[in-house]
């Protein structure tokens, strides 16, 4: 109980309807608009001179998972994200799984997020950028979503079910948002597999985290970057579960959209 809630009314949570994605192609020479353009209020400004001046950018990824041949005939959409192989797997029952390799690349639109490898404790995940500017560590927020688009195979969310763990230290906060072009729902437990209610009945929609914390002291000084990350799990590979191999997990039952 108590895995989701609505929407606070907080300032923070404020997304009026007209700030909700258009879902359109952006050109990359558009990225100057204004960036609620895009979608949902952040609770920061990617396109603001402290982000350009230290050269990190937002990035229009533009991927979209859309349902294709077995995924269309059996209804079922899975996405899995391993961040050692780094690669995104389409698990498809009687046929080839589709693999995409990148972080990046599986994403629609990201801003100061990185794929790290600590050698020290052979861990891996994405996490803020691992910059210094100012004479400090990375202490700006940052966000990565992931579109998955179901209206051009004709379907709709029969049910969708999601795990997007986290790891904070310090004063690192991570928040998991699900929106479709007109409502959205905020996780407030994604560590585990959840069921997303909201999303029943949606054809077009985005996940999205947003990372932030800003400790960056003496005895912290340069790791603020780590202080919220995603996906993390061990470089080496003991005999573990399902769910330490693909940390990310997306999984929708679909059905056929009826449009008016």
């Amino acid at each position: 109980m108590g895995e989701m809630a609505e929407p606070s009314a907080s300032s923070l949570f404020e997304f009026p309807p007209n700030r909700f994605p258009s879902f359109e192609p952006v050109p990359r020479d558009a990225l100057d608009l204004p960036a609620e353009y895009y979608g949902p209020r952040l609770a920061f400004d990617p396109l603001s001179d402290i982000y350009t001046h230290n050269h990190i950018h937002f990035e229009q990824g533009g991927y979209q998972f859309i349902p294709e041949g077995q995924e269309v005939d059996s209804d079922i959409l899975q996405v899995l994200y391993n961040v050692v192989d780094d690669v995104y797997t389409r698990p498809r029952n009687g046929a080839q799984n589709s693999v995409r390799k990148g972080w990046n690349n599986g994403t629609w639109r990201y801003c100061n997020i990185a794929r790290k490898e600590e050698h020290d404790w052979k861990m891996g995940y994405l996490a803020r950028e691992d910059v210094s500017f100012q004479g400090k560590g990375n202490t700006l927020s940052a966000f990565l979503e992931y579109r998955f688009n179901l209206s051009p195979a004709g379907k709709k969310v029969k049910r969708m079910r999601m795990r997007l763990p986290s790891t904070t230290f310090r004063d690192g906060k991570v928040r998991v948002l699900v929106c479709s072009p007109d409502d959205y729902t905020v996780l407030l437990d994604a560590q585990q597999m959840k069921e997303i209610y909201r999303a029943q009945g949606w054809n077009d929609f985005i996940i999205r985290v947003e990372l932030s914390g800003t400790e960056d002291t003496a005895h912290y000084q340069g790791t603020s970057y780590q202080n919220a990350q995603i996906f993390r799990q061990p470089l080496q590979r003991p005999q573990q579960s399902a769910e330490w191999y693909n940390p990310f997990h997306v999984l929708i039952e679909m059905e056929n959209a009826h449009w008016k």
